[in-house]
């Protein structure tokens, strides 16, 4: 996405959101805030719904209250307050709906305020601390850190393809170690759990329910092949290889509850990884 449809989409949010009875702010993290550099091509939105307890509940649900249903693809909750939604031409909006107390426990790099009721931005523009990096048990946290259901197909699904979509793009911009980590590791991991949760094991009593790689080889011999395969390749060439094993499985339309728009996602995060190659 280039910078002027960039910043037109954080204005379409803003705008809707500040209609929202209990809104209180609009908070931007990352690249949306331009910290520690602006935005690029390769980046999706990040942002924070600071609100009242009732706006949380309502916006949080899911996110057709966006101003731009219309290019709604396909979304999941990360989280139970965190909204992943997957927009056509593709593009990652990633929203957290938190309330002032809860904001002011959020571990960041640094937050830029979109818009805010004036009653709050002083009170929510400055808050964002930050954990120890080394000690990451440092960062404050609550029940709403934990996924809502970690062992749903649909959720592992959406952490596959979210994580290949977020790594090619730091592959892309230069971040090769970023990029690697998160497609050949956070990907695959994900993807091993998603095998698992839909895909009989040909040896159960071999999975391990700790670390579920451990004997992939035996208990899922086929999909162990294709991913031992995949991760042997440049990372794009390896994400590519991944969304393949996603559209041949795992798991049937009964356990994933796979919908066309769950089918034109693969495909188009295929175009949109090979175009990217095209022009990195």
């Amino acid at each position: 996405m280039d910078g002027p449809a960039y910043d037109q989409l954080t204005c379409e949010i803003s705008r809707r959101v500040q209609s929202e009875p209990g809104f209180q702010a609009l908070v931007a993290v990352g690249s949306t805030a331009s910290i520690p550099v602006p935005p690029d091509q390769y980046s999706d939105h990040d942002l924070f719904i600071v609100a009242s307890e009732s706006a949380c509940r309502r916006l949080a649900g899911d996110p057709y209250w966006l101003p731009f249903v219309d290019r709604i693809l396909w979304w999941f909750h990360e989280f139970p307050n965190v909204l992943k939604v997957f927009l056509t031409p593709l593009h990652l909006v990633e929203i957290a709906v938190v309330t002032p107390s809860e904001f002011r426990r959020v571990p960041t790099n640094g937050h830029t305020v979109v818009a805010a009721s004036t009653s709050t931005i002083s009170e929510t523009g400055a808050q964002g601390v930050s954990g120890d990096p080394a000690n990451p048990s440092s960062a404050p946290s609550d029940n709403r850190d934990m996924p809502g259901d970690a062992t749903s197909p649909v959720y592992l699904w959406g952490q596959v393809v979210s994580s290949i979509y977020s790594g090619v793009a730091k592959y892309h911009r230069g971040e090769r170690i970023a990029g690697h980590y998160q497609v050949r590791c956070t990907a695959v991991n994900y993807l091993v759990r998603l095998i698992h949760a839909t895909e009989p094991a040909a040896h159960p009593e071999l999975v391990d329910r700790l670390e579920p790689t451990r004997r992939l080889e035996l208990t899922h011999p086929e999909q162990a092949g294709a991913l031992l395969r995949a991760t042997g390749l440049p990372v794009p060439e390896c994400a590519l290889a991944l969304i393949e094993i996603l559209e041949r499985g795992p798991g049937s339309k009964d356990d994933l509850g796979k919908t066309d728009r769950m089918v034109a996602l693969l495909t188009s995060l295929r175009y949109h990884i090979e175009r990217s190659d095209q022009l990195a």
